[in-house]
């Protein structure tokens, strides 16, 4: 298992919501990710949201995924960049707005625009077109438990409830299921190295993210879980071990956490690729996941997990 030397993590202030100065860093980015995962329906969304203020960009992502349906995607990576201190991008094609309700408790997202539906959710990485989709999201998260700072770097996660509306070209969807939302500033290579991020929630109500980051030189990771009623206990370790099929997009894994013991394998039940490419060529591919867990113990669960898996030459580089 890989240590995690964050046993007493950083606080995390009510400010730290909002937007942060730019580093010089020609990959400095700040962005907001929030995510949510339905057990019962099957099916899940997420929306990020990523300042490069140096590259003069705002990138939108927001997607809708699940067993048995298409999948929807609104993606942008060239958008112009976001100015002042508000959170409310908007093009010819689509519009988001962030809002810190309450600092730290709850976080409300719109967003809508017109997006893509695919049957085959890896034309994606063949970089191919979808069917035209209206996309129009209206969710709130509600913190469940304190937020969770990373050691080494500026990042926070929040364990949440998320409700609200999604409409897809007139399907509309109410929600009401647990989520997840992170909030990161810094340097971000998505070409620099790999990583398996994850974060769900279980059937007797416990909660956990794990990351393990994958450097050159080795390992490190990240996590806690949360007990039911919303006690957060930092990880000491974590693992996470996949299995990945021809096209490097993982078919199953498993995930644990210490302490206490949570061992769990992972299910994929809908996939959503990303593919970011840079202006050098190199390609990083991201295989988001919604996925099912299943514990040692007998609990299942459903949330999200990723793998980024850079950097491979972008075809005709």
């Amino acid at each position: 298992m890989t240590e995690v030397h964050n046993h007493e993590p950083p606080v995390v202030a009510p400010s730290d919501e909002g937007r942060h100065p730019a580093g010089e860093e020609r990959l400095w980015n700040e962005s907001w990710y929030f995510d949510v995962a339905d057990p019962a329906r099957g099916w899940g969304a997420y929306l990020r949201l990523g300042l490069y203020p140096n590259r003069d960009q705002t990138w939108l992502h927001l997607v809708v995924a699940g067993r048995d349906r298409p999948l929807t995607v609104l993606s942008d990576d060239r958008a112009p960049m976001v100015a002042g201190d508000e959170l409310a991008p908007r093009t010819e094609r689509w519009s988001a707005r962030l809002d810190a309700v309450s600092a730290l408790e709850a976080f409300r997202v719109t967003a809508r625009g017109t997006g893509e539906r695919f049957a085959d959710p890896r034309a994606v990485f063949r970089q191919e077109h979808g069917e035209p989709a209206e996309v129009d999201l209206d969710l709130t998260w509600t913190s469940t438990a304190p937020p969770y700072h990373y050691g080494l770097t500026t990042r926070y996660e929040v364990t949440a409830t998320v409700t609200g509306t999604i409409r897809i070209d007139g399907e509309t969807v109410a929600v009401d299921a647990p989520g997840q939302r992170d909030h990161s500033w810094g340097v971000r290579d998505w070409w620099a190295f790999a990583w398996c991020w994850s974060a769900g929630t279980l059937d007797d109500g416990t909660a956990f993210h794990l990351s393990d980051i994958r450097l050159s030189g080795g390992s490190t990771g990240f996590g806690y879980v949360v007990a039911p009623g919303g006690k957060l206990t930092p990880a000491t370790a974590i693992s996470a071990t996949e299995a990945l099929d021809a096209d490097s997009v993982p078919t199953g894994a498993s995930l644990a956490i210490e302490p206490g013991g949570l061992e769990m394998t992972v299910e994929p039940v809908a996939l959503s690729p990303l593919l970011f490419v840079e202006d050098d060529g190199r390609v990083a591919r991201m295989s988001r996941l919604l996925c099912r867990y299943v514990t040692s113990d007998g609990r299942v669960g459903s949330g999200w997990s990723e793998w980024n898996l850079p950097p491979v030459q972008a075809p005709g580089a």
